[in-house]
C-alpha cells in the first residue's frame, strides 16, 4: 500500500467496524443522500465515451461564447482595442478613469481561449461517463458470479437537488455581481465607471459567468454519483461468491479484473483533469482582479493571504484524495475479499493508462499549488533548505 491507500484503508476500516457494531449508523449515515440526490436517469444516455468530433465542437462551442461574443459585444461598446488600455493600476492613476480593454486583459484571454473552453470538454466527458455507467458496466462485468444490483431508487424526485442548485448559482452570482462594482480595475465590461450601469456587454459578461458557474455546480454535484456506485460495486462484491469450476477473477485474474471496473475508474480520471482546469481557472480569476474579493494576496501570510491558502489546500486534499474515495472503497473490500483466501496484496483496479493519467495530472496539481499555497519566492527558499551548502 501507498500512503493514501494505508489511510483510506484504516479509514474505512473504521467505518465497517462501526458499521459492523451498529447497524443503524450506516443507514442513518445514507439518508440525506437518498433522500436529496436520486438517480438520474443516466440509463437513458447512449453514449458510452466521447468521441473525438465531440471533443472538438464542444471546445469550439465554448471558444465561441466565451472569447467570440464577448469579443464581438466589447467591440460594439468601444473596448476591445488596446487603445489606452493598461494591463494594471500604475501609482498616479485614477483606475476609474483607467479602462482595461479586452484584448490586454491577459488573465481572462487565457480563461477563454483555453482553460474554459477545455475545463466544458472535460466537465462533459465527467457527465457522459457517469450517466453511462451502468451500461458499460453491464458490459464489461456480465458472469463470474459478481452482479450488480441498480434496482435501488430514491423515494423522492430531484426537486431537492433542482433547489440546492438554483441556491448556489443565485447566491454565488448575487455576490459576484456586487464583487465586480467593487473592483480596484475598470475592466471591459463595465460601464463609464466602476459603479455606473452596465452596457448590454456587461449584461452578458454575467449571463455567461452565470451559466458557467451552472455548469460547474452540475459536475460538482454528479460527483455524488461516484459515491453512489462504489456503494454499488461494494455491495456486489460483498455477495460475491466464488466459482468452484472458474475459480475467482479476484485472485488469479488481475487483468480481467481490471477490465471489469475500467468504465468505473475512467470515469475518475475526467473528474481529475476538470478539477485540475477548474484549479488553474479559479487562480487566473483571481489573479484578474475581476472580483473585490478575489484581489487579495495570497504571496503574503495576512489572514487574508492565509485564508486563501487555506481554501486552496482543501480544495487540493478534495482532488487527491476525496474524490478518489470511491475507488478506495472498492479496492478496500477487493483487498478484505482477497485477504480472506490468504493473498495479503493491495490491488489496484485501475488500468496502466489510467494510473499514467492520474499521476500525471497529479503532479501537475501538486506543483501547481505549491506556488499557489507558497508563492514562487517562498518555494524556492523552502527548497533550498533542503540542499547542503
Amino acid at each position: 500500500m501507498n500512503t493514501k491507500q494505508f489511510i483510506s484503508s484504516v479509514w474505512l476500516s473504521g467505518i465497517d467496524f462501526g458499521s459492523s457494531k451498529f447497524p443503524i449508523l450506516g443507514h442513518l449515515a445514507a439518508i440525506p443522500l437518498r433522500l436529496a440526490f436520486p438517480t438520474m436517469l443516466y440509463e437513458r444516455v447512449n453514449f458510452t465515451r466521447m468521441p473525438g468530433r465531440a471533443f472538438l465542437v464542444i471546445y469550439l462551442l465554448g471558444l465561441a461564447i466565451c472569447f467570440g461574443l464577448q469579443a464581438l459585444l466589447a467591440y460594439q461598446a468601444g473596448t476591445l482595442g488596446v487603445g489606452d488600455g493598461t494591463f494594471g493600476i500604475a501609482p498616479d492613476q485614477d483606475p476609474s478613469m483607467t479602462r482595461l480593454t479586452f484584448l490586454k486583459d491577459g488573465h481572462n484571454l487565457l480563461n477563454y481561449v483555453v482553460l474554459v473552453p477545455l475545463y466544458l470538454v472535460a466537465g462533459i466527458g465527467y457527465l457522459l461517463s457517469v450517466f453511462s455507467m451502468q451500461h458499460r458496466m453491464q458490459v464489461s462485468a456480465p458472469g463470474h458470479g459478481f452482479e450488480i444490483d441498480t434496482s435501488k431508487r430514491s423515494p423522492l424526485s430531484g426537486l431537492a437537488l433542482l433547489g440546492l442548485l438554483v441556491g448556489l448559482v443565485t447566491l454565488a452570482q448575487s455576490q459576484y455581481a456586487m464583487d465586480m462594482h467593487e473592483t480596484r480595475q475598470l475592466f471591459w465590461f463595465h460601464g463609464d465607471s466602476i459603479g455606473s450601469a452596465f452596457k448590454f456587454n456587461g449584461y452578458a459578461y454575467l449571463l455567461i459567468n452565470a451559466f458557467l458557474c451552472t455548469f460547474v455546480a452540475v459536475v460538482a454535484l454528479a460527483h455524488l454519483e461516484l459515491f453512489r456506485w462504489s456503494t454499488i460495486l461494494t455491495q456486489g462484491l460483498r455477495t460475491y461468491k466464488v466459482d468452484p469450476e472458474h475459480g475467482s477473477i479476484f485472485l488469479n485474474q488481475g487483468d480481467r479484473l481490471k477490465e471489469i471496473f475500467a468504465p468505473f475508474t475512467e470515469t475518475a480520471i475526467w473528474s481529475k483533469a476538470f478539477a485540475m482546469l477548474l484549479a488553474m481557472n479559479l487562480y487566473t480569476w483571481k489573479a484578474s482582479g475581476v472580483s473585490a474579493a478575489a484581489g487579495m494576496e495570497t504571496n503574503s501570510f495576512t489572514d487574508d493571504g492565509l485564508f486563501i491558502r487555506l481554501i486552496f489546500v482543501v480544495y487540493l486534499v478534495i482532488v487527491l484524495w476525496f474524490i478518489s474515495l470511491p475507488r478506495y472503497r472498492v479496492q478496500f473490500e477487493i483487498f478484505k475479499l482477497r485477504k480472506a483466501e490468504g493473498i495479503h496484496e493491495y490491488f489496484d483496479i485501475r488500468m496502466p493508462w489510467t494510473v499514467g493519467w492520474s499521476v500525471f495530472i497529479d503532479v501537475l496539481l501538486i506543483s501547481f499549488f505549491s506556488t499557489m499555497i507558497l508563492g514562487q519566492s517562498e518555494l524556492f527558499n523552502l527548497l533550498s533548505s533542503f540542499i547542503p551548502s
